[in-house]
């Protein structure tokens, strides 16, 4: 296998996506929703009195290996992990998919949409060189935007929270 040919593919393809906006908006404000706003409003929410919210009733319905398990945490506290840990914290997973299906999209699509899929059949790497390459393009952003954003996540989530729990409360083994 040539890994010149497959790191010449994968480079080409990161430098089009960066130079792309109709793939780098989605893959910028998805994750600023998801890793800052989110996090960000769930923790102020939970520092909030909101009306017509009954948070004793809500806890109640929980699990209750749930239940012991946030036993040392106050009413406030407790719907603050509850939304960071449990609530929001799947949807993170949902990062690094969408990241690598537009990417991987724009990989094939792109090349059509720009005329340069023909050059790129004609030259001299094989077809498991080519999905090599394009995997490749899709894979690292993901993985990129999984582990920067888990660290964004988890800053934002314990500076938001701060002031009801005193204490850093993200991330847990769960």
């Amino acid at each position: 296998m040539n890994y010149r040919a497959v790191l010449a593919i994968t480079s080409k393809d990161l430098k089009v996506i960066s130079r792309s906006k109709g793939v780098m908006l989605p893959l910028i404000l998805v994750p600023i929703i998801f890793l800052i706003l989110m996090p960000a409003g769930a923790a102020l929410l939970g520092n909030s009195k909101l009306p017509n919210s009954d948070p004793e009733t809500m806890l109640k319905q929980m699990p209750p290996a749930l239940l012991t398990e946030l036993h040392n945490y106050t009413d406030a506290q407790k719907l603050i992990v509850l939304m960071i840990n449990y609530m929001l914290a799947p949807l993170f997973l949902v990062l690094p998919l969408m990241v690598a299906s537009v990417i991987a999209a724009d990989s094939f699509a792109g090349e059509k949409e720009r005329k340069t899929l023909e050059g790129l059949l004609y030259t001299p790497t094989t077809d498991q060189e080519l999905f090599l390459g394009k995997l490749l393009s899709a894979w690292i952003p993901a993985v990129a935007v999984a582990v920067g954003g888990f660290v964004v996540y988890g800053i934002v989530a314990n500076v938001a929270g701060w002031p009801i729990m005193g204490q850093i409360f993200f991330p847990t083994w769960t």
